[in-house]
């Protein structure tokens, strides 16, 4: 069962995760050129 408290936990840690990439991705290409 999914209750609303971990799903707010979860929604947290898929857009750390997505802010993480993105964080890296552009640090990665500045690094690049």
């Amino acid at each position: 069962m999914f209750t609303r408290k971990k799903q707010r936990k979860y929604v947290h840690f898929l857009q750390r995760q997505l802010y993480t990439f993105f964080y890296v991705h552009i640090h990665a290409h500045v690094l690049l050129y």
